[in-house]
Parts: structure tokens; C-alpha cells; sequence
């Protein structure tokens, strides 16, 4: 199972008004893509789109530019309550900037691109992993990723006050968000995939989930009830899917098989690298005619 986490991911291999949006006309852009899967591929684009009361971030690839991709700020202070940050004197973020675009078009593979759901963890957001799902989608994949209201960062700052600040929101630890967020945003690619600027640039039937701590829990709880999941991969925690689907069997350190250099596994942390290389394989096990790896 060393060479299986990307084999699952490649085995898969916007708001208000965009309903009325139509896919951009755009010559077919192959993605042609190097053996190591460490390495970054196409363009990456965000959108962030709310659907359904639920707000979702998609990172897909994007056509190709003619001019060098700048770094743009990750956002995280979206994620910082007003009453934190007034409780807090002199409280500040540092930037973290990423190199990716805004609501460019979808690029024209000449296919529908894999699916990949994602799930934060308690006290994360939608972004947390944006290393990781950019990496994925420069590689093919359309990412998907819901806030889970009730454990999001913005709900859980305001508990750690006594007496709780303004907006404190622990119901996360009484009924798991996850599932509901991830079914949201899978109907919202059904959606999409049919009609504006992602028809048919989505294979709803290529679909993997990904989580982070809390969020491995949800994916795992998920994969059991949605069938089309055909791959999950649970990061630091959550367990085996009550049915038959592919999912990681290499344990925390075990990075044989990893490119040099991105099997970082002190104190269990494995690497963003290595888990997009893991996931990668997984991936590309689970839909072995995918063209992407």
C-alpha cells in the first residue's frame, strides 16, 4: 500500500448569479503531468461559492498563462471573529501568500476531471489545507471544500474565554457537521457539472474525500453513505469505512516509495508533500483509466 495514497487521488483520475454563467468556449489544454507526483503541474484557480447556505472553496485547474503566476494572500483573518479579535489587543496575522488565481475559467481538458472532497478538522476552515488541495488541483482534480459550521476556527476562538465570547459554537463535538458539508458540496457538483462555468468539466462518478483530524472522522462516517465515494483518505485520525472502498493502509512513517525529501515524519507529522503523494496514489488506484496521476 506505499505506492497506493496517490494511486486513490489520481484513480479519480460561484455565487449568487452563476447559474446564469456559461462554460467559456477554450481550446482543449491536455494536462500533461512529470512521473514524480511532487511535482506542481497546471495553474490552479479559487473560487469560493456559497450554495445552499453551505460556503465552498474549489480549486481546479486553470488554462495555461503567459505570464508567471504571482502569489496572492490566503485569507485566514476571514476566519478570525470580531469579538477575538477585540478581546485582543494588538492581534495580527502574518500574510501567507500561495501562487494561484481568482475565478479564471475552468480549464478544457476534453474530459470531466476527478472529484476530491475535503474536510477540516476541529478548529480548522475550508482553506486550512490550501498547500494540499492546490497541489491536487494543478495535478487534475477539482477540489471541493466545505466550512463546518459548529467547528470551524471562527466558532471554537470565542470558547476559550471564560465567560465565552460572543459567537462561541461548540456544537461540532454533539453532532458531527462533516457528513451534511460534504453532501452539500457533492450535490453542488452535480449541479455545476450540468450547468455555468463547470458544465461538464466534472466526472461526478470520480469521486475521492479527504479529512484532517476531525474531518478523517467525517470522511470515514461519509464514505459509508454516499457510493459514488470511491476513495477516502483519512489524515490523523477517523477509521475504516463501513464498506469496501480504497483508503491508505501505510502507517505514520512508513514513507518508502515516497519522492526524496517529502517523507518528513518527526513527532507523526507526515509532510504536505507526502501526503499529496500519498493521495495521489490512492487516487490513481481507484480510477486506473484516469489520465491524470
Amino acid at each position: 500500500m506505499r505506492s497506493s495514497v496517490l494511486a486513490i487521488l489520481v484513480g479519480l483520475s460561484a455565487c449568487g448569479d452563476e447559474s446564469n454563467e456559461t462554460t467559456e468556449e477554450q481550446a482543449v489544454q491536455p494536462i500533461e503531468l512529470s512521473n514524480s507526483p511532487s511535482e506542481a503541474g497546471v495553474p490552479v484557480s479559487m473560487r469560493t461559492i456559497v450554495y445552499e447556505g453551505v460556503t465552498l472553496e474549489v480549486w481546479y485547474p486553470a488554462a495555461d498563462q503567459s505570464e508567471p503566476l504571482v502569489e496572492a494572500l490566503v485569507d485566514f483573518l476571514e476566519f478570525i471573529p470580531e469579538s477575538f479579535i477585540d478581546a485582543v489587543p494588538g492581534f495580527s496575522l502574518s500574510d501567507v501568500r500561495s501562487r494561484f488565481l481568482r475565478d479564471e475559467p475552468v480549464r478544457n481538458v476534453g474530459e470531466g476531471l476527478p472529484v476530491v472532497l475535503f474536510s477540516h478538522g476541529f478548529g480548522g476552515m475550508r482553506i486550512q489545507s490550501f498547500s494540499l488541495t492546490a497541489h491536487l488541483a494543478s495535478r487534475g482534480y477539482v477540489v471541493v471544500a466545505p466550512d463546518h459550521p459548529g467547528r470551524m476556527l471562527t466558532d471554537v476562538l470565542p470558547c476559550i474565554f471564560s465567560p465565552p465570547l460572543d459567537g462561541c459554537d461548540l456544537s461540532g463535538f454533539v453532532a458531527d457537521p462533516g457528513p451534511p458539508g460534504l453532501a452539500a458540496a457533492l450535490q453542488w457538483v452535480d449541479e455545476a457539472s450540468a450547468e455555468g462555468p463547470f458544465a461538464g468539466r466534472m466526472d461526478t462518478d470520480a469521486i475521492g474525500i479527504i479529512g484532517h483530524s476531525a474531518g478523517a472522522g467525517s470522511v470515514t462516517t461519509y464514505a459509508a453513505l454516499e457510493p459514488r465515494v470511491r476513495a477516502v483518505i483519512p489524515m490523523a485520525g477517523g477509521g475504516p469505512p463501513d464498506r469496501d472502498v480504497l483508503r491508505p493502509g501505510a502507517e505514520v512513517g512508513d514513507d518508502e516509495g515516497c519522492p526524496e525529501g517529502t517523507g518528513d515524519t518527526k513527532y507523526g507529522v507526515m509532510s504536505t508533500l507526502y501526503l499529496s503523494f500519498k493521495a495521489a496514489q490512492l487516487l490513481r488506484m481507484s480510477v486506473s483509466e484516469s489520465s491524470f496521476s
